[in-house]
């Protein structure tokens, strides 16, 4: 397959790449704006672990979240979970991912958004060529 683009368009993807705007691509902007292609795949390999054994949702949520009292899961310990079942995997991959858990972007995850995140689908990020 053969895309070809105008001089507007391949400025305007780039744009859309350079997060920052200082004129560079990094390789953390290139995974933040691409891993959201990868968040269902990522959202099945966490699920089968979270489901796995004895584990379900609210068991793994229980065992990351250190505010039980209010049932929220920080952002540093959705890494250290996602970590546990996804040794491979990049800052900005789990950054993705927990926007998807975080619904309505509140810095923290409840029990709730947990538990319904493993059955809906990841927003995919759109960009405007």
């Amino acid at each position: 397959m053969h895309l070809a683009l105008d001089d507007e368009e391949i400025q305007s993807f780039f744009r859309s790449l350079d997060i920052n705007g200082n004129g560079h691509i990094s390789l953390d902007e290139l995974i933040d704006r691409f891993s959201s292609l990868n968040n269902r795949q990522l959202l099945t390999r966490i699920s089968k672990f979270v489901m796995s054994g004895n584990g379900n949702s609210n068991y793994v949520f229980d065992r990351h979240a250190s505010d039980q009292r209010r049932g929220h899961m920080t952002q540093d310990e959705f890494k250290v979970m996602v970590k546990e079942f996804i040794k491979r995997i990049s800052n900005a991959e789990i950054l993705n991912m927990y926007r998807h858990f975080d619904i309505g972007s509140k810095g923290y995850i409840t029990r709730d958004e947990f538990s319904s995140a493993f059955s809906s689908e990841p927003q995919e990020q759109v960009f405007k060529i």
